[in-house]
């Protein structure tokens, strides 16, 4: 995944179920790691073809992985890096950042199963209704993604970063 303007340009792995975890402390190659790798949640069962996929990537104190994604919760940041970029095996996805939130993990539930479009669509208005900073309210997302990653606002606070695929953008490389 890529985020431009951003020092964010890492691969993502997908969370073992026998291990949800494990990339926390190892990177992409499986080798133990401090800064891990990001990871789209265990629960996640269709991987990036989810109906939310969650990736999960460490706030480093040196900047790295996902420390700029913090940034979001400031309006002006979030405006001018809307575009997120994920490229897996099969095709690229052009990613646009709609709403930011800044949760406390404790008491924030998580959920990746939802029967269908519109029980997706219910749960991110609700989401929305409580985030800090919403840049745009879809409707009808039939997809969306949920960047998260620590920040300090509180003892174990974490930024969210929603963001759903732009319709029609072709991923075809130019000529």
């Amino acid at each position: 995944m890529r985020v431009p303007g951003t020092t964010v340009d890492y691969p993502i792995v997908q969370g073992r179920r026998e291990s949800p975890d494990f990339y926390l402390t190892h990177d992409a190659s499986g080798e133990r790691s401090a800064w891990g790798a990001p990871y789209i949640d265990a629960g996640c069962a269709q991987g990036a073809e989810s109906p939310l996929v969650i990736v999960y990537g460490h706030h480093m104190s040196d900047g790295t992985m996902f420390a700029p994604l913090a940034q979001y919760s400031s309006r002006d940041f979030a405006e001018g890096h809307r575009t997120i970029r994920v490229i897996t095996r099969e095709k690229e996805i052009e990613l646009e950042v709609f709403a930011v939130d800044v949760v406390d993990a404790s008491s924030e539930g998580k959920r990746t199963d939802f029967a269908d479009a519109a029980e997706l669509d219910a749960y991110l208005g609700d989401k929305l209704s409580q985030c800090e900073v919403v840049l745009e309210e879809p409707a009808d997302v039939v997809q969306a993604w949920a960047f998260v990653t620590c920040s300090y606002q509180t003892s174990n606070s974490r930024t969210v970063v929603y963001a759903k695929e732009v319709e029609g953008w072709d991923s075809r490389p130019s000529e």
